[in-house]
């Protein structure tokens, strides 16, 4: 069997279809680009099958409207962190939606071939084509065997962290790399159906909790270890998020979501869920070489404090395409030049905080529960700051706070010390980030990368 024609040879090939890969399929395409996207997964399992928490203004700086229904899961009034000792702080009204990643990418394959974006479905990128330090295109591989090279102006890696087979060809060029496993987090999400909404509203009631709210519990297993409930009589379900770095045991994630699930009398039969590795280290220095880009995990686009790279994928895909579009006009071939503007206008940007979110995630892995209930006790941890984690936005406390909350660390002894030492490495890192070469410099970045390694 043939693999699938198609009628024009295309521009762009971005390898991968999940969120990130179709907003850049969706953006390029809208701006008639011929865009192929290739994903080696059957169209009806099309991206992942768990619930994700987004930034609300996201949807309107992509060109979607605010989410509702099936695509918004729930809305969350409160959002309560708990520590071990059982201190609470709780956030109004967070500005994030909790998406039904399903629809998402639903939504987004449908505005994708909309403007025009071809796919192949069950098809795999088995190595790319890489002719004098330059990618040329790839390598496809159908569901039964045939394979076919298929050239393009540009290649797009945007099919999880591994790197594509064939990188190595382009030699010190080479963007990306492997991640180490001490940057993985093991992240599981499940919902599940209320079998006795009796028992659940007297839970939720024991628990000082109302309805439509979501605890997270810190420090489960370490400080970076989370355990979150989300308890929706009215639905009748009850979802759980649990995750944990790697090197605390890839079932880590699995077990502390069986003993919160059993925990509890009323959960009934499983609904639907995902999960999986994630990246949750900064973002790889070299995003680009000749003829090719990294979107996404691959580019390691994943804020590090909560492990979510949905938005961050997105905004990066926005930026790759605005690059594109003026790229392809204007260069032939697509040098690293040429792709220069999308690693810059990224790392200077959401870049930048992820970059000080990998120093807070590491701070946060060598927390005891002592030292997680002591960031609430003391004040250190406040709404407003936990407030902007969730949203991926910089924490600029007013200067008036200042005083205050300088006075409750350096009142916190050695840990205060540990935690005013670990802000102001992250305040660094964010400040270098956005000192990334404005303009295409092998020299300047070479000192920059060096200067970021040391964080």
């Amino acid at each position: 069997m043939m693999l699938h024609p198609i009628n024009h040879a295309p521009t762009v090939i971005i390898v991968g279809a999940g969120s990130a890969g179709l907003t850049l399929a969706w953006k390029l395409a809208a701006r008639e680009v011929r865009v192929l996207v290739v994903e080696k997964s059957p169209r009806e399992t099309l991206g992942r099958t768990w619930v994700n928490g987004v930034e609300e203004r996201l949807f309107a700086d992509v060109g979607l409207p605010r989410p509702a229904a099936p695509l918004r899961f729930a809305e969350r009034e409160r959002f309560i962190i708990q520590a071990p000792g059982g201190s609470r702080l709780v956030v109004h009204k967070p500005a994030v939606a909790e998406i039904d990643m399903r629809h998402l990418s639903t939504a987004l394959f449908a505005q994708a071939r909309l403007a025009g974006a071809k796919f192949r479905f069950r098809t795999k990128a088995t190595r790319l084509r890489v002719r004098d330090g330059s990618v040329t295109g790839v390598v496809l591989r159908a569901a039964d065997g045939t394979e076919e090279e298929l050239g393009a102006r540009c290649v797009v890696h945007a099919a999880g962290h591994r790197p594509l087979p064939g990188t190595a060809a382009l030699g010190d060029a080479a963007p990306g790399g492997e991640v180490d496993p001490s940057d993985f987090c093991v992240a599981l999400q499940e919902v599940y159906a209320i079998s006795d909404p009796a028992a659940a509203r007297r839970h939720l009631l024991a628990q000082h909790l109302e309805p439509g709210d979501s605890l997270s519990r810190i420090g489960v297993r370490g400080g970076y270890a989370i355990s979150n409930i989300s308890i929706d009589v009215e639905k009748g379900e009850v979802a759980f998020l649990t995750g944990a770095m790697l090197k605390q045991g890839p079932q880590a994630a699995r077990q502390m979501l069986d003993e919160a699930r059993h925990a509890l009398d009323f959960v009934g039969p499983r609904l639907f869920g995902g999960g999986g590795l994630i990246p949750v280290r900064r973002p790889h220095d070299k995003l680009i070489a000749p003829g090719y880009a990294l979107l996404g995990d691959a580019a390691c686009q994943v804020y590090p404090a909560h492990g979510s790279g949905v938005a961050t994928g997105m905004r990066a895909a926005l930026l790759l395409a605005n690059t594109l579009v003026g790229a392809l006009r204007s260069s032939d071939p697509l040098d690293e030049e040429a792709l220069w503007p999308y690693a810059a206008l990224f790392m200077r940007s959401r870049g930048a905080l992820c970059a000080a979110a990998e120093v807070t995630r590491r701070f946060a892995e060598s927390l005891s529960p002592a030292d997680s209930d002591a960031l609430i006790e003391r004040g250190l941890l406040e709404p407003a700051m936990s407030q902007a984690v969730l949203a991926c936005l910089p924490f600029r406390p007013p200067l008036h706070r200042l005083p205050a909350l300088l006075w409750r660390v350096l009142g916190s002894g050695e840990f205060g010390w540990r935690l005013l030492r670990a802000l102001r490495r992250a305040a660094a890192q964010e400040r270098h980030y956005r000192r990334f070469p404005a303009t295409y410099s092998p020299q300047e970045f070479h000192y920059w990368a060096e200067r970021a390694r040391r964080g």
